[in-house]
């Protein structure tokens, strides 16, 4: 009895934590996120001692992130500024320390699917927002781009990108109930429709992709086929009644202007400012690292040459902690990718490998090294991957 209580009481914490990462990610909102993450901190710690099983286990996805934290906490002592370098250095820290929960809790209690239950609360809160269900205190729009929780419509369409993996993972497990498989087909159209509202241009392109990476002819089943037909129609009659027209009118407009600006900005013309700023600081944050780089200018320090991130993790990395720091860093998709190399063919495998893609081609255009959201999805994959190899032998 005590034991499913303790069960029931992490598995509360940990999806209400994972929601508040997207619920929550304003900066005048992330004190009620740091406040779900110590109640779950103070949750484990007495489960933890209770239990009398001090064994913490540092599995290599863990140790090569800690690694990399480690590398990347000194480079505050070369920093240019080290206020810059020590204030991610801080939040480098409590990442490690919730992987390190995190894993136990997936191991001891099989909790892992918390997780993506997280991910769904948070993502149907922004569609609450989205359909002016409930309203909040905070602007939501910028330039006609929905923001939702984040102030950010590239963040937001990220979020929108691991909620559509979560809804894929899920049905994968073969859901018994009918309400919550339904779910999952709405929460993918819905996703899709916010990425639509961010006019994410990277999202727009790398969730088809994600899609078409995991899909197999061999694993289709007809009443599958035939529920999300039903939710894409019935998605269909619900938008002609309610939805804005004139609003999706002009995000239409503004999803043309800006893959048009990136076409051209490919094509060496002038595009729209964001392609060409990306750009610039990719080409520029380049030039800067080859006169440092094998140990960078410190963590986060970009900014002390343009003043903003590099909206690029391999650039990001590479002008704070040199080709050491980002060779650390990626190293954990080095274990990941060697866990699903090993893993069984199935459904899920191939839904593994394609979010794996996705969020690699994601670092072009976002810095991912200190995301809880994304870091955690990828201790998920490590782990359930890990599990099936663990099970086959």
């Amino acid at each position: 009895m005590l034991g499913s209580v303790k069960k029931f009481m992490l598995s509360v914490l940990m999806t209400l934590f994972i929601a508040s990462l997207i619920v929550f990610d304003l900066s005048s909102n992330v004190l009620y996120s740091n406040m779900f993450n110590i109640l779950l901190w103070g949750a484990f710690i007495m489960v933890f001692v209770l239990e009398k099983d001090f064994e913490i286990p540092f599995p290599d996805m863990i140790l090569a992130y800690f690694i990399f934290a480690m590398f990347a906490i000194a480079s505050v002592f070369w920093a240019v500024n080290f206020d810059l370098a020590y204030d991610s250095a801080m939040r480098l820290l409590v990442v490690i320390i919730n992987l390190v929960v995190l894993y136990i809790i997936f191991e001891r209690y099989h909790l892992e699917k918390t997780v993506l239950y997280g991910i769904l609360l948070g993502a149907f809160y922004n569609f609450l927002i989205a359909f002016e269900v409930i309203h909040v205190s905070y602007e939501i729009f910028e330039f006609g781009r929905f923001l939702g929780t984040t102030g950010n419509a590239n963040k937001l369409a990220n979020v929108m990108l691991v909620s559509i993996f979560a809804s894929l993972v899920l049905l994968s497990f073969g859901i018994t109930k009918l309400w919550f498989k339904l779910y999952n087909y709405v929460n993918i159209v819905l996703s899709f429709y916010i990425i639509v509202l961010t006019v994410s241009k990277k999202a727009m392109i790398l969730a088809p992709l994600m899609i078409l990476l995991a899909f197999s002819w061999r694993y289709l089943k007809l009443k599958n086929i035939v529920l999300f037909l039903i939710v894409l129609f019935v998605g269909y009659k619900i938008s002609e009644q309610y939805l804005d027209m004139d609003y999706l009118s002009t995000v239409y407009e503004l999803i043309d202007k800006r893959f048009s600006g990136m076409l051209d900005t490919l094509h060496g013309q002038s595009g729209d400012s964001s392609s060409e700023d990306r750009s610039y600081l990719i080409s520029a944050g380049w030039d800067i690292f080859a006169n440092h780089p094998f140990f960078g200018y410190g963590l986060n320090n970009f900014r002390v040459f343009f003043e903003k991130y590099a909206h690029n993790n391999y650039i990001e990395l590479l002008v704070g902690v040199g080709v050491i720091g980002m060779v650390l860093f990626y190293s954990i998709y080095f274990f990941i990718i060697r866990n699903l190399y090993h893993m069984e063919s199935s459904k899920l495998k191939r839904y593994f490998i394609g979010m794996i893609v996705v969020l690699l081609i994601m670092d072009m255009a976002t810095v991912t090294y200190y995301n809880k959201l994304i870091l955690f999805v990828l201790l998920f994959i490590y782990y359930l991957a890990d599990v099936n190899q663990r099970r086959s032998h």
